[in-house]
């Protein structure tokens, strides 16, 4: 059984946002500090402007960059930073974080972390595709790594693909 783990929207919030946000606030940026002399705009408008463009480069490399496509293909995770795809046991993850932290589009990232250093390093992050995706992937880990799953792997499965998820 193959699943789509990781949102359609990975590529977009990977390369697609980053480059229409830091082009645009950039743009603005530079206009601001080039008709900052002329029009007598604000000196701590330009900064703000230019503080938040520098601390949403950060936002980009520690949140958008390090995004990972994940898919779970029966006891493999099939994983790539759509350059390169690699593919890991699913033994071979250590442990796995669920809990709510930085959202995008309403959605908690998921960390993976493994035993062994992949291409990728040691551990992952991926945007869920779904809480159901999150949940057949916690069921998958088992109960020592993922924590105790809410419905049985094989009976989630079968919702999900009559719900048309998977």
């Amino acid at each position: 059984m193959t699943t789509l783990l990781s949102s359609r929207l990975t590529f977009f919030m990977k390369f697609v946002f980053p480059a229409i946000w830091g082009g645009g606030w950039s743009f603005a940026t530079a206009m601001l500090f080039r008709e900052s002399s002329t029009t007598g705009t604000s000196p701590f408008a330009k900064w703000m402007f230019f503080g938040l463009l520098i601390l949403g480069g950060f936002f980009c490399r520690r949140i958008a960059f390090p995004l990972k496509r994940v898919i779970l293909e029966d006891d493999v995770l099939r994983i790539s930073n759509y350059r390169q795809e690699i593919r890991v046991p699913i033994r071979r993850v250590r442990s796995a974080g669920f809990e709510p932290g930085i959202e995008i589009n309403n959605r908690s990232l998921v960390g993976v972390e493994f035993d062994q250093p992949t291409p990728f390093g040691r551990s992952i992050e991926f945007m869920p595709r779904s809480r159901e995706a999150v949940e057949l992937f916690r069921a998958r880990l088992g109960p020592e790594i993922g924590g105790p799953p809410s419905k049985d792997d094989d009976d989630l499965a079968a919702e999900l693909r009559g719900r048309g998820t998977v």
